[in-house]
């Protein structure tokens, strides 16, 4: 399971305590470097200066960041971003498109994003040394750091929302995530099994369509006992049947198609999902892929999976 640790520092306190920790203890037997995005403009000029010492890599393009990787023998990236200069949409989409990029080259080259290996190695034997404090579980920074997590993004100028519609912070931290999985399937069940958690947490932990004694606000006033989970039997049929999917009153399909589906009912009371709403969904997937997303109902999760494996790159 990959963690991440991002590590909120603000341009004020003019330090960065968990790398300088961290350096001490393990990296100075990795060969790593921060990775820049949009750090690189006049007024960033304080966080240059707190990453001095570390190599430290503002991203531009592809080539020269590979040049950089092989001529510098890098083996781990950790990447900073500094949310003071994302500000619209734009600009997400912008810092998305390069952690896409760094991700490309990182596969390639071989290289990982984050520490994670060696960190757990030295705690391992920190703990095994240090028998007068059983509890020690990290010797190197308790406060910012747990045993087995992933150090690979440092975010400076942190804030907890940005104020752009559909996006937030955690979900450039997703983007990060994401890039961490060496392939294209692992890569797209992220991305759906996070998303499908999300509508799911929406429409069944709130329980937006209300059900009771098993009718939803919809088909209150009908006999229909299961919603919106009924399918025409077969194409020349009017007859409609409950999906096959259905198990004692939960899907088993895991149908991100479904889920995002709202009746007229919830859209009279302004709820309504589409994919624009979603981050990952919208900036991870072409055309073709959205369509199968959203036109695949009644349909389970590795069929989904296999078409958009298909038609994406």
């Amino acid at each position: 399971m990959i963690r991440i640790c991002s590590v909120d520092i603000y341009e004020k306190n003019n330090d960065i305590k968990i790398l300088h920790n961290i350096k001490s203890k393990v990296l100075e037997t990795v060969n790593f470097s921060v990775v820049g995005i949009m750090l690189n403009e006049k007024n960033n000029e304080n966080i240059s200066n707190q990453l001095k010492e570390f190599n430290t890599y503002y991203y531009d393009n592809n080539t020269q960041f590979e040049k950089y990787i092989k001529r510098n023998k890098i083996k781990n990236i950790i990447i900073g971003i500094n949310l003071g200069n994302i500000n619209s949409e734009r600009d997400v989409k912008s810092f998305i498109k390069s952690i896409r990029k760094i991700g490309q080259v990182c596969r390639k080259l071989q290289l990982q994003i984050g520490i994670n290996e060696k960190l757990n190695n030295e705690n391992n034997k920190s703990n095994k040394n240090n028998k007068d404090n059983k509890d020690n579980k990290n010797k190197i920074d308790n406060e910012y750091i747990n045993d087995g997590e992933v150090i690979s993004c440092i975010i400076f100028n942190y804030r907890d929302k940005l104020n752009i519609k559909n996006y937030e912070v955690k979900d450039l931290i997703d983007s990060i995530k994401i890039e961490m999985y060496d392939t294209k399937k692992e890569r797209y069940n992220y991305i759906y099994d996070k998303t499908y958690d999300m509508l799911n947490y929406e429409f069944t932990v709130k329980n937006l369509c209300q059900f009771k004694d098993n009718k939803c606000i919809e088909k209150r006033r009908t006999n229909v006992i299961c919603g919106c989970c009924r399918r025409y039997k077969n194409i020349f049929s009017k007859k409609l049947i409950k999906c096959r999917y259905l198990k004692n009153k939960k899907c088993v399909a895991k149908c991100i198609s479904c889920k995002l589906f709202t009746c007229d009912t919830l859209k009279s009371k302004n709820i309504e999902y589409g994919i624009k709403n979603f981050y990952l969904l919208n900036n991870y997937f072409n055309f073709l892929q959205k369509l199968i997303i959203k036109y695949s109902v009644y349909t389970p999760k590795d069929k989904i999976m296999k078409r958009l494996l298909i038609l994406g790159k």
